[in-house]
């Protein structure tokens, strides 16, 4: 069944992989040198969206850009052909469970002419990631992502000044959580959730307390293995949760996979509705933007959807 997206008029003259999340480290301070904006060629792989970025003068790499991950990630092949040596460990959450992953440092990260320096990065098989590594929040979080399904394309920009939605674009804040954004102004068939933007993951995940009190009597639709970044197997139910509304934007027929699992724990998101809004929702949409350090998204649909 194929989603469908639209804009509400408004009445009134005046709306299957996972995150990372790493327990009990302090981030360390990370050295950015700034460049301007910059559009930069992406790809798709999996449903996901890469990014060629570089590690020192090696590369490049295709790395995804996951807005749900908090910590940047290289997978071990890539680490070990580099000669980077483990110095820390890492307590590592995902979809399937957690894990201690070992850590290296990055010395520079190189995104387009953007160079973020001094990284801690956690180590993990790319046979899991299903690409060289991840890009985190931790490497974001002074930025403004763009991502264009339409054109494939990426741009990182300098967090200066609020974003002004154009035309058929909606813009939301949301409230911060363990450096994640989390929008609370959403609802599914009219009912309220809390979504965290995950563009590292293939398919929305929705949580235990989403099935149990909106749709404890909705069929299951499919019953799916799923394997996460760590190589943990876990089994969800597909359901059709209805029409997801982020705003005037509506999306009709909202496939989403139930998961119990320790992200939204981690979150504090286990007793109220929540969802990881994930590609096969995300990709529906013409455009987004997120803003880490300003809190908003943004969100652009076609004109003939306006």
């Amino acid at each position: 069944m194929k989603a469908a997206i639209r804009f509400i008029s408004l009445i009134l003259a005046a709306t299957l992989t996972s995150p990372l999340a790493a327990q009990d480290v302090v981030a360390p301070e990370i050295a950015y040198e700034q460049a301007a904006p910059e559009t930069l060629d992406a790809k798709e792989r999996d449903d996901r969206i890469t990014l060629a970025v570089g590690i020192g003068e090696h590369g490049p790499f295709n790395f995804l850009i996951d807005t749900g991950s908090e910590w940047t990630v290289i997978s071990a092949q890539v680490a070990r052909r580099l000669g980077l040596v483990a110095d820390s460990q890492k307590k590592v959450i995902s979809i399937g469970g957690e894990s201690d992953a070992q850590s290296v440092i990055l010395d520079e990260l190189v995104l387009g002419k953007t160079r973020i320096r001094d990284l801690d990065a956690a180590v993990v098989n790319e046979r899991h990631i299903g690409a060289a590594g991840i890009i985190g929040i931790d490497s974001l979080r002074d930025q403004r992502v763009t991502l264009d399904f339409e054109k494939k394309q990426i741009t990182v920009a300098p967090s200066e000044g609020y974003m002004r939605a154009g035309a058929n674009e909606i813009i939301v804040r949301a409230h911060r959580k363990d450096k994640r954004l989390i929008v609370r102004r959403a609802y599914l068939d009219g009912r309220s959730i809390d979504i965290v933007i995950d563009t590292g993951a293939s398919f929305t995940v929705g949580n235990r307390a989403l099935r149990q009190r909106y749709y404890a009597k909705a069929p299951v639709l499919a019953r799916t293995q799923i394997t996460d970044v760590l190589g943990h197997e876990r089994q969800v139910d597909i359901i059709n949760a209805g029409k997801l509304e982020i705003d005037r934007v509506v999306i009709d027929d909202s496939l989403i996979a139930i998961a119990d699992t320790k992200v939204f724990e981690e979150l504090g998101l286990t007793e109220r509705p929540a969802i990881l809004l994930g590609m096969n929702h995300l990709s529906l949409f013409k455009r987004i933007a997120v803003d880490f350090r300003r809190r908003q998204i943004a969100f652009e649909v076609d004109e003939e959807q306006g």
